[in-house]
């Protein structure tokens, strides 16, 4: 948040206590903090290739890089031309060349060269367009930036490719007929690229991008779940699903992408949802929460757990690295980065399977059913399986130990019956994933 980020802290020290047994905790924590000459640190990004990290200091006019293997700064990006005027949202180009800073106060888009680490210019904006840009996006193949600018409600649109006579230049404004836009305040690209997603702060809706008309096409339906103040936004990698923190209500409000209607919300356990990052790997997403991190387990649309940590002082930007281990989490007025290790949930086996077999001896027939599994291919490893018989995981047939066969022979069955299996993984915290199911007819 760039405004209001002081209200309700109070409620950090109130509720601490209550977070710590309310809450189930996946086994996240904070192992230590990047320091340095950070100021208002806000904006964080990544390499592509998570060599390096580049944080905003809103305050002081910078942007400083660490190393993200020993995590320490290493420098600052030089700005000969001071170009910076409060830089604070950054986005890196999918190729890992470039960089470019939202210059909130300096209604400009810096330009870093990422080999050089200097910055060698600003977008150029023949229209007039920029105007109090608070966050930007890159299109998965590089080669448009969209801009949100806050005081006049509008997305600039500037051109990536390198080869073009209109590079780094606003080359348009996204067309918005009826309106709809009202103090942008974030964005979000599908990954297939084909669409945006756009938080309207003071109108409470997320519009509509097409990417290829450059066009609002609409806003996402409300149904049960209202915006209020939405200031955040973040797409899973699979592009189904949509997250939107709405500072107002303080809801995490969630949303089809292929309806494009809202299906469910939230509630942040602090208060002041903000920044939201999403794994790599789609299991689940990160909200900054006035003091805490709050985790989302994607699959089940729930909260599982919050991080907690005394390095916490207004956490306001997050990224995680690519290969789901590490994310980052700049404190605005703690002056730091705080390193945070994710432990993946415990996720369900790969696949399932089961077949029939009868066992005959003399007058007596035995039905068996055999079921075998695959292990998860990702998040932490199971020590065991538990399989029931239920949905609801209340009739537990047996448990399986993760060290021998993945499979479980279920005997003296009925004929012309069908029955049902539903299988967890269980990790050695006692975490237990979403079940898998299978079943089969006699």
């Amino acid at each position: 948040m760039i405004t209001k980020i002081y209200r309700k802290q109070f409620l950090f020290y109130f509720l601490i206590c209550m977070m710590h047994t309310t809450f189930a905790t996946i086994p996240n924590s904070i192992t230590g903090n990047v320091t340095g000459s950070f100021s208002h640190p806000y904006g964080i990004a990544l390499l592509p290739n998570d060599t390096m990290a580049y944080v905003c200091n809103s305050s002081n006019n910078s942007v400083n890089f660490f190393n993200v293997e020993t995590n320490t700064v290493v420098g600052t990006v030089t700005d000969t031309n001071h170009t910076f005027n409060k830089p604070t949202v950054i986005a890196i180009t999918p190729n890992g060349t470039t960089a470019y800073i939202c210059n909130q106060n300096g209604n400009s888009v810096s330009i870093i060269n990422i080999a050089t680490n200097t910055v060698t210019g600003i977008v150029n904006d023949p229209l007039v367009t920029l105007d109090k840009p608070l966050a930007i996006a890159i299109t998965p193949d590089g080669t448009k930036a969209y801009v949100c600018n806050q005081n006049n409600n509008s997305i600039s649109i500037i051109d990536l490719v390198p080869t073009s006579i209109t590079y780094n230049t606003v080359t348009g404004t996204v067309n918005d007929p009826n309106s709809t836009l009202g103090s942008p305040y974030a964005i979000a690209i599908t990954p297939n690229g084909s669409t945006a997603y756009v938080c309207n702060y003071i109108r409470n809706s997320v519009s509509i991008i097409n990417i290829a008309t450059d066009t609002v096409t609409g806003t996402v339906t409300n149904t049960s779940y209202t915006f209020n103040e939405p200031n955040a936004i973040g797409i899973t990698p699979d592009g189904t699903t949509a997250y939107v923190s709405n500072f107002g209500n303080y809801l995490i409000i969630i949303i089809n992408i292929a309806t494009n209607t809202t299906i469910g919300s939230l509630n942040c356990p602090l208060a002041d949802p903000s920044t939201i990052a999403i794994m790599p790997n789609g299991i689940a997403a990160y909200v900054c929460d006035e003091n805490s991190i709050v985790i989302i387990d994607v699959a089940a649309n729930k909260i599982t757990g919050t991080v907690l940590s005394s390095s916490f002082n207004i956490p306001i930007g997050i990224a995680i690295t690519s290969n789901n281990e590490t994310g980052y989490i700049t404190n605005e007025l703690a002056n730091s980065v705080s390193i945070l290790y994710i432990a993946t949930p415990v996720q369900a086996p790969s696949s399932i399977s089961v077949k029939r077999g009868i066992d005959r001896f003399l007058q007596f027939v035995d039905i068996i059913n055999t079921i075998s599994w695959t292990p998860p291919t990702q998040g932490t490893s199971p020590v065991e399986y538990a399989i029931y018989r239920d949905a609801a995981l209340t009739q537990l047939i047996t448990t399986v130990s993760a060290s021998g066969p993945l499979s479980y022979s279920d005997s003296k069955l009925s004929p012309n019956t069908t029955y049902h299996y539903y299988i967890v993984s269980i990790d050695a915290q006692g975490n237990v994933s979403a079940p898998i199911s299978t079943s089969i007819k006699g």
